[in-house]
């Protein structure tokens, strides 16, 4: 049986095949066994050494009847019996949180530092180009990757989920939540590890840093949105910044916390009154639990989606564009509209002027990324002016080409997409209360425009250059253009409220 289990998998997915039985081998299950059980150990008794002795008079454990604390500690209360009145759902409830935050950490960072190592080491061996030579589709191969690289990583999961699932049953959490909050994770890694893949496939030239650099900036970012998200008090942002939680499964924890009937007050972290305070186009969507773990998911589904339009673009041709011009205009429109949409969930003018400036930051942000993925190289551009007068008379248009193909420039595509993002964020200006910061808003998303429109061209004609990594110039040059005036205008004193004119060399 066993066998022809193992044959079935090898002709489904030769790649999954290839990456289980490399990784499955005595050693490497006994190390991950190993880490999975210890840690599980160490966690446990760490919270075992929590628990309130009978010396104790105050401890975050004990029940409290006259609501009694010190430094969030409860008064312990003796029984007849003489043995503490303890809290043990709290203790459960917290045992579950931390092994839910950690679980997510290690999933989310290690798996994304094990994929793109692996592609870069597959590139070093030079057997990646192997693998795309071979009759399997993109699909196929990455998600052989997905699930077969990490394996390690599914098996010590799965082995931390009795203990997971049992602390959350004992501290009331109902099974439908955790359950929910098994596919937000499973979402959120499938999302993370694709874009692991998109990134090592294009940045092969950091070497053995890309891993390193990949899963860092990672982990900073989810150590940002959890620590807020803990936090509570200061949630919502009330800023296109608060689009950012989305991409964090933690998120959703505060659900989970609130369904047990241990009071808020003493569970001290996660209030969901923070997500019932979250708007979205002054409409509050996550009061219901179900609603906003559908929002997370729906989220982490559109932008996978993306990642594999890029990837099935990718793979196979490395000098290929990793969008279409068609696709960008429906992902700057849509991006665009749901960051706006989170900007707007105050009635303060000044803070409003504060969000546009958010938002056009963000906005800078996606069109670099558009810059980046929508400008073909010196090849490509040479291909395309040298047949183009080869196609018939229908497809000859210079400007239709411009417009929707694959081959050409990107600028103005560019500035279609820029355009299209103004006339998104135009009508919120107008109706918004921004009163005298309405002109200067204004005024800022025209300049805003053009420079952006400036990086494109310089972007473009640097990647026509006959000099070896087009790429990596053209990354530097744009970042010097964003970032030097930032840093020259200060040092001569050129603020921006007494000499504006000079800020207008800048993005920001």
């Amino acid at each position: 049986m066993m066998s022809n289990l193992i044959d079935k998998l090898s002709l489904g997915n030769p790649q999954l095949f290839r990456e289980i039985k490399g990784k499955f081998q005595s050693r490497n299950l006994w190390v991950a066994t190993s880490i999975s059980v210890v840690v599980q150990v160490l966690i446990y008794l760490y919270f075992r050494s929590l628990l309130p002795t009978i010396y104790d008079k105050f401890n975050r454990y004990c029940h409290d009847l006259d609501k009694v604390t010190r430094r969030g500690r409860s008064h312990c209360l003796h029984l007849p019996s003489g043995h503490l009145d303890i809290n043990m759902q709290l203790w459960w409830l917290d045992l579950f949180i931390t092994m839910s935050i950690i679980g997510v950490f290690i999933l989310l960072v290690v798996g994304c530092y094990m994929l793109i190592a692996d592609l870069a080491q597959e590139e070093n061996r030079g057997t990646l180009n192997f693998i795309r030579l071979s009759p399997q589709s993109t699909t196929s191969i990455l998600t052989g990757k997905i699930v077969g690289v990490p394996i390690l990583l599914y098996l010590g999961a799965i082995l931390a989920l009795p203990l997971h699932l049992g602390a959350g049953l004992a501290a009331h959490i109902p099974l439908s939540l955790i359950i929910a909050f098994y596919g937000v994770l499973a979402a959120s890694c499938f999302f993370v590890y694709s874009a692991a893949l998109l990134y090592g496939l294009i940045s092969s030239s950091l070497g053995s840093f890309q891993a390193w650099l990949g899963s860092g900036c990672l982990f900073f970012f989810l150590l940002i949105t959890t620590t807020a998200n803990i936090e509570g008090y200061y949630l919502p942002w009330e800023t296109p910044a608060d689009w950012l939680r989305l991409f964090d499964p933690v998120t959703i924890l505060p659900y989970l916390v609130n369904a047990t009937d241990i009071p808020i007050s003493k569970v001290g972290y996660f209030y969901q009154d923070s997500l019932a305070d979250w708007l979205w186009y002054d409409v509050s969507l996550w009061k219901n639990a179900a609603i906003g773990i559908g929002i997370l998911v729906l989220n982490y589904g559109w932008w996978s989606f993306w990642i594999w339009q890029s990837l099935q673009r990718r793979f196979h041709n490395q000098n290929a564009t990793l969008l279409s011009k068609q696709h960008s205009y429906w992902l700057s429109t849509t991006t665009m509209a749901t960051i706006f949409g989170f900007g707007i969930q105050t009635t303060s003018p000044s803070k409003l002027h504060d969000n546009f400036t958010i938002l056009l930051t963000f906005g800078l942000g996606l069109f670099l990324i558009l810059i980046a993925v929508l400008s073909p190289h010196r090849q490509t551009l040479q291909d395309w002016t040298r047949y183009r007068h080869l196609a018939d008379k229908n497809n000859r248009s210079l400007v239709k080409d411009l417009i929707w193909g694959e081959k050409s420039p990107s600028t103005l595509a560019i500035a279609i997409n820029l355009v299209i993002s103004a006339v998104v964020l135009l009508p919120g200006i107008l109706l918004l209360n921004f009163d005298d910061y309405k002109l200067p808003v204004l005024v800022s998303l025209i300049f805003n425009t053009s420079i952006i429109l400036i990086y494109a061209i310089v972007a473009q004609f640097i990647l026509l250059m006959k000099t070896k990594k087009r790429g990596v110039w053209a990354f530097t040059t744009v970042t010097a253009m964003i970032v030097i005036p930032c840093i020259i205008f200060p040092i001569f004193r050129l603020d921006p409220d007494s000499n504006p004119a000079y800020w207008l060399f800048s993005a920001f």
